[in-house]
């Protein structure tokens, strides 16, 4: 995951050593992990992926699913969809960019065809690696979290508005804070 119970507990302010809300919120980034995967349309942690793609018979450029890409093991052209070393693109025949754009440097294009062009990859963001998680993306995550943890409040779970003496709150309730999703919004995948 992008980001860790230490960093969410940093945010919330709860102590290292207070360990009763741990399992809840260690499921509550189990959530806000797969609610942002979803709405970016990606994957953030560093992972294989093969992926198979139709060619056009006009074009050498494909756009991967996930990124940023760390690297290529391997990319097969087959119409017959054997991908077998026969069909293997040299590495030399191609070039990736970090973005999740693989294109042919040979000045060929990719074949016609069905599911015909197999690549298998690694993307994703992973700390310590080369490519770190995006600090504002972390952050936004750790937002999604502590939103999640508070409105987890028994006292203020469904209630929109509450009248008590002398006055009253109302509770606007939404699914992402607009910073928040300002930030997703960058991430997202739009191919």
């Amino acid at each position: 995951m992008l980001i860790t119970l230490a960093e969410v507990k940093s945010y919330l302010r709860i102590p290292t050593a207070e360990t009763t809300e741990d399992a809840y919120i260690t499921t509550l980034l189990k959530v806000a992990t797969d609610f942002a995967e979803k709405f970016c349309q990606r994957k953030f942690d560093e992972a294989i992926h093969t992926e198979y793609y139709d060619g056009d018979g006009k074009s050498g450029i494909i756009l991967l699913k996930q990124f940023p890409v760390v690297s290529i093991t391997s990319v097969h052209d087959d119409t017959a969809r054997i991908f077998d070393s026969v069909t293997l693109v040299s590495s030399s025949d191609y070039a990736v960019l970090a973005e999740g754009i693989l294109e042919r440097i040979d000045s060929l294009c990719f074949s016609k065809g069905i599911q015909n062009i197999k690549v298998v990859y690694k993307a994703g963001w992973k700390a310590g690696s080369t490519y770190e998680p995006p600090e504002d993306l972390k952050q936004a995550m750790i937002e999604i979290v502590a939103q999640k943890f508070y409105l987890s409040d028994k006292q203020r779970q469904g209630i929109q508005n509450q009248s008590f003496e002398g006055g009253s709150v109302s509770f606007f309730i939404q699914e992402l804070l607009p910073e928040t999703k300002a930030v997703l919004e960058r991430y997202r995948r739009i191919r």
